[in-house]
């Protein structure tokens, strides 16, 4: 039992649950530009599928720059597509953009989930669509790649989300940093 009170055992027993979460069930696709993970949540709202991302250790993706946005766009492609028959007519899924307001079209209220600065966006006529949250379509829409807000969408159960985990260095390199400021507190 002493071991339960040492909060470095603590740390690595959540960190192993947490990626032993991530990997059940999930059919994780790795993008060769950022070497991060990706994989679609169930169906369900834009919160259920953050919070379905954040278990899995990671969170609805950000996206930083157009060749991610390319290589998402067909990952949602690849998902819905089976034997060359879309499996979904919007072909589309929830990325880690909102804005605090519904309504907004200033630069400064669009956030990512993740934290990160919000620096690229996938064109600009989509801001004046009335949502809270954003989407991405997939290679099979007629609006390929674009980035959308809709409340009719946004308050659907009928999308997924894709999950952005980072590559397992840095996931190594965060449990570590983690340990060694645990350890310098002791």
């Amino acid at each position: 039992m002493k071991n339960l009170e040492n909060p470095c055992v603590l740390l690595v027993g959540m960190v192993v649950i947490l990626c032993g979460i991530s990997s059940v069930g999930y059919a994780w696709v790795t993008n060769p530009n950022n070497g991060h993970q990706y994989a679609l949540t169930n169906y369900g709202t834009w919160e259920q599928a953050e919070a379905e991302a954040v278990v899995a250790a990671g969170h609805l993706a950000t996206i930083n720059d157009e060749a991610e946005n390319t290589w998402l766009a067909t990952f949602i492609k690849d998902s819905y597509t089976q034997n060359g028959q879309s499996l979904l007519n919007w072909n589309l899924a929830w990325i880690g953009l909102y804005r605090d307001n519904a309504l907004s079209t200033d630069w400064h209220d669009f956030k990512w989930v993740s934290g990160e600065p919000v620096t690229y966006f996938a064109g600009t006529p989509w801001i004046n669509e009335p949502g809270k949250y954003a989407y991405l379509h997939g290679l099979n829409h007629y609006a390929a790649g674009t980035w959308f807000w809709d409340t009719t969408i946004e308050n659907s159960y009928q999308s997924q989300g894709i999950i952005e985990v980072p590559e397992p260095a840095t996931l190594s390199l965060l449990v570590i940093s983690g340990l060694a400021l645990l350890r310098r507190r002791k």
